[in-house]
């Protein structure tokens, strides 16, 4: 006959500090990936000024170009 033994919560992790390091490694994707997301809306944001001279276009197109980068992001 055998007995089972339960394990406390907890043991099945990692020893070594490997969820920690998954963790911080999801931590810092996101931090980038958000980063890069106002880096974008940024350089937009400054660019507006030099869309409404290259192609000669209204405040209304400039809003158009601002809608629709942020459908896409």
């Amino acid at each position: 006959m055998s007995t089972t033994t339960l394990a406390p919560p907890g043991s099945d992790q990692v020893s070594s500090g490997g969820t920690h390091a998954r963790a911080g490694l999801v931590l810092f994707m996101v931090c980038a990936a958000i980063f890069m997301l106002m880096l974008d809306a940024t350089v937009v944001s400054a660019a507006l000024a030099d869309i409404r001279t290259d192609f000669n276009t209204s405040i209304d197109g400039l809003q158009w170009t601002r809608f629709r980068w942020r459908v896409c992001c």
